[in-house]
């Protein structure tokens, strides 16, 4: 699976790192782990490094995966010029529908959005 989640204790976020070509279905893997993540521990701040991704799933399913991200949770994704567009195109169509997502090119950044947010 080109996708791992792990729960970061000491600064309360859920980790996904995305590598290789991943699938739609490793996102939705990915997504059922989050949640049980957030289950056990409460924790609602996901941070996603895609850093080594090369491949996404395919538009129509960036979309239906965009719509369906739960409200609850905040998205920060590192990304890289691989995948570039097709992270814009996530973030927009979630942004769209409500959605706490936000892309970034370091982890530095995203953890830092993540722990200054507003959001709850």
């Amino acid at each position: 699976m080109p996708e791992t989640v792990t729960y970061l204790d000491n600064i309360d976020v859920i980790k996904v790192e995305s590598f290789g070509e991943t699938t739609i279905d490793d996102w939705e893997n990915s997504m059922a782990q989050v949640t049980k993540i957030r289950e056990e521990t409460k924790c609602s701040q996901v941070l996603v490094d895609a850093r080594q991704q090369n491949k996404s799933p395919d538009t129509m399913e960036l979309y239906e995966f965009g719509s369906s991200l739960p409200s609850e949770y905040q998205f920060a994704v590192i990304i890289s010029d691989n995948t570039l567009n097709d992270h814009y195109f996530l973030e927009s169509v979630a942004r769209n529908r409500g959605k706490t997502v936000q892309l970034f090119k370091t982890f530095k950044e995203a953890l830092g959005w993540l722990k200054t947010s507003t959001y709850i």
